[in-house]
């Protein structure tokens, strides 16, 4: 699959299970915050390398394999300005992990449809160039 490079640990990336880096929290799981080697996709210390998130999928949650599996293979070929990019993923077991790239200003989704209070709500003529 172009783009996504599997990995077999079931591990996030060294600095993502420290609280400070945690992202986001719904019902799908937990995103967290981490960094790679550009060129070896290889765990890095934070704050140096590409940033990614880790998107760990609730075990309980509603996000079962089948819908886990359709985001690898979509994102995993689809490249385009306004989707996020799949930088790799794992399934080990019954852990699975998505790694996208970062969105430092978050989710379109979010301003969209103010999902928090850090977020100011897009005007509808933005929207609608979206």
């Amino acid at each position: 699959m172009p783009g996504a490079s599997p990995s077999t640990s079931s591990r996030p990336p060294p600095g993502t299970s420290d609280p400070t880096v945690f992202s986001a929290r719904g019902g799908f799981g937990s995103v967290f915050k981490g960094w790679i080697d550009e060129n070896t996709f290889a765990p890095a210390r934070p704050g140096t390398g590409m940033v990614i998130a880790v998107k760990k999928p609730n075990q309980e949650g509603f996000q079962g394999h089948r819908e886990w599996l359709a985001e690898v293979n979509y994102l995993g070929q689809l490249s385009h300005p306004n989707l996020v990019k799949l930088v790799g993923y794992c399934l080990e077991d019954e852990q699975r992990l998505l790694v996208y790239e970062f969105m430092p200003r978050g989710s379109l989704e979010n301003h969209l449809f103010r999902r928090s209070s850090h977020f100011q709500p897009l005007s509808w003529n933005l929207r609608m160039k979206v």
